[in-house]
């Protein structure tokens, strides 16, 4: 994108996706300097987790924020703390997550309702919450 500098020189946008530059081409043709323009980012204060609905049927959605980035893992446990589920397992940086629980284990076989717990462990945080499947 360019819009002209009411001299008869141009100022330039330039977007690769992931930064920005502003740089002033002169009536000559002649390039000047370029400024970096870094983009905002809305790095969360703190860790969070959440779920709705919550009791739910047939699937809740799990909402949490990391505020570093770093290795989360989202894991599903039943009442006596058996691993059910590992609904992520990545590198994730900083920032506002949701992922879905149909209710399911690994395999794919449908649980009974009762109470589960959902963990959300990475960048040095973890926090757990209560899930109600019913049916």
């Amino acid at each position: 994108m360019a819009v002209t500098d009411g001299a008869g020189g141009l100022i330039y946008l330039f977007d690769d996706g992931t930064n920005m530059w502003l740089s002033k081409v002169d009536a000559a043709g002649n390039l000047g300097s370029y400024v970096t323009v870094a983009p905002e980012v809305n790095k969360p204060e703190s860790f969070h987790l959440s779920a709705f609905p919550n009791p739910f049927n047939p699937t809740t959605t799990i909402r949490y924020t990391l505020p570093e980035n770093g290795r989360v893992t989202v894991t599903i446990y039943d009442q006596l703390g058996r691993r059910v589920n590992q609904l992520v397992s990545a590198k994730q940086n900083a920032g506002e997550y949701t992922a879905q629980w149909n209710g399911r284990d690994d395999t794919g076989r449908q649980l009974a309702s009762g109470l589960y717990f959902c963990q959300v462990s990475g960048g040095g945080f973890s926090k757990s919450i209560k899930l109600v499947l019913l049916k």
